[in-house]
């Protein structure tokens, strides 16, 4: 699972996620990106889905995505 996936228009995620591919090793579709959520989650002591930062959701979302391919 390839998680701290900086933001676009860096391509490291996804020169990551091809060269995992290319040495035939197991990877996830889906990712985790870095959000400053994570982080205020973190010093919060709370789950990032309780932080109050805008993008909390869509960090939550990463996760949930990563979780149904497991549950597949």
């Amino acid at each position: 699972m390839l998680t701290i996936i900086p933001p676009k228009p860096s391509k490291d995620g996804e020169d990551a996620r091809e060269m995992l591919k290319r040495r035939g090793l197991p990877i996830f579709k889906g990712g985790i990106r870095r959000f400053v959520a994570f982080q205020k989650a973190t010093l919060a002591g709370v789950p990032v889905y309780d932080v109050g930062d805008r993008r909390a959701d869509q960090a939550w979302s990463d996760y949930e995505g990563v979780g149904k391919e497991i549950l597949r």
